[in-house]
């Protein structure tokens, strides 16, 4: 299994407020307009799940499997390998919440070099997006 993990981002939100908000995906629902517009292709969403279309690989479907107190993991759905997110939340102060995601996927050895960095690029740009939508309101 190959990981990659984030840049950890700090909120200044309370965490019951920014743990409310990821842990409960039906609320991406709200940001709708602020997601690009490649990834609102076939999007749907739920408490438990959000589906969309990635180009090329097709639609994925991520579906929380486990809520802890302080990290919510979702499996990655529609994949040919198995992967996992793993979204970690901490209180830092009152009003300061930080926010990280780890991407676990078990990514065949002769396609890490062409999506290893891709993987990571992405994990950075949802962590940065999320920070910007808590920003933003």
């Amino acid at each position: 299994m190959a990981l990659y993990q984030s840049k950890t981002i700090t909120v200044n939100k309370p965490f019951e407020e920014v743990y409310g908000k990821v842990s409960d995906l039906k609320n991406l629902e709200q940001f709708r307009d602020r997601i690009p517009k490649e990834y609102t292709v076939s999007f749907e969403c739920d408490t438990d799940y959000v589906q969309f279309r990635v180009a090329p690989v097709g639609d994925l479907l991520l579906r929380i499997v486990e809520r802890g107190a302080d990290k919510i993991r979702l499996n990655i759905e529609k994949l040919p390998f198995k992967a996992e997110i793993c979204m970690i939340i901490a209180e830092q102060e009152p009003l300061k919440t930080s926010f990280g995601i780890e991407l676990n996927a078990d990514i065949p050895i002769f396609l890490k070099p062409m999506i290893g960095t891709k993987l990571q690029d992405g994990i950075n740009t949802v962590t940065e997006g999320i920070s910007r939508l808590f920003d933003a309101g």
